[in-house]
């Protein structure tokens, strides 16, 4: 049985933790384990709270290089009902690139160095916008509103 499919259960019974950190590293296997221990590798996610979802929504195409995004969603466990939203960007060799958290705003695709997500995301007092367009290496991030997202919205 794959482990994702239990991680819910696994979140109720508190063993993902476990899971998470390597203690079962060995049955991690496939594009969905490798995201969780770059997670975890990267420590993104804090000791205070509890991973509810986490997926890889694309990858960037940066200078040649493929650049994963994930979507993370993490409960607060000191606050029921409380959950911290981020998309997270690695480099090539899973470093933690970006980190942005989002209220409402989920990523939705990607497009060679852009990142389109839903709704207007305001990113360090930008003006916002649904189009977020990595420089080289990720480093960079520039944002504008666009009403057609490709593959999405027509």
């Amino acid at each position: 049985m794959n482990i994702w499919r239990c991680l819910p259960l696994l979140l109720v019974t508190g063993c993902a933790a476990e899971i998470l950190q390597g203690e079962t590293s060995a049955r991690l296997e496939g594009a969905r384990g490798m995201l969780g221990q770059m997670v975890v590798q990267n420590n993104a996610t804090g000791a205070d709270r509890a991973v509810i979802h986490l997926s890889n929504t694309c990858n960037l195409k940066i200078g040649g290089a493929s650049f994963a995004v994930a979507d993370l969603v993490e409960a607060v466990k000191a606050t029921p009902g409380r959950t911290v939203n981020s998309i997270l960007v690695f480099s090539p060799s899973r470093a933690l690139l970006q980190r942005i958290e989002y209220t409402t705003e989920r990523p939705l695709s990607c497009a060679e160095n852009r990142l389109y997500v839903a709704g207007d995301l305001r990113i360090n007092g930008g003006t916002g916008g649904n189009e977020l367009t990595f420089g080289p290496g990720a480093a960079q991030i520039t944002q504008r509103h666009v009403d057609e997202v490709p593959g999405i919205m027509k």
